[in-house]
């Protein structure tokens, strides 16, 4: 077993998959917090994660490269892009 600190807006898949390079054992994860696989984890806390199927040389590839996934979905609005080439629809790019 390993512990991981998620980070902003990793899911516990994205946790999984950076301990462990395959989403093999991902139940067993989720029944170890006492977590829903698609409850929404908060940054910062730390998950025991079932590394009994890690693959070492994905989870390698992963340090090494710094892969660090974060596909958790963000509440409309309450992420503003900006810069050169950024819109939002509603917001600063209003259909007519």
């Amino acid at each position: 077993m390993t512990l991981i600190t998620v980070q902003d807006r990793q899911t516990v898949i994205d946790a999984h998959l950076i301990a462990c390079g395959t989403l093999d054992g991902i139940i067993d994860t989720c029944a170890l917090s006492d977590i829903s696989l698609t409850d929404d984890v908060s940054a910062d806390s730390v998950l025991p994660v079932d590394d009994s199927a890690a693959i070492p040389r994905i989870v390698a590839t992963y340090a090494l490269r710094g892969y660090s996934p974060a596909t958790a979905i963000v509440a409309a609005g309450s992420v503003r892009f900006f810069g050169i080439g950024y819109m939002a629809i509603g917001v600063d790019f209003v259909v007519r």
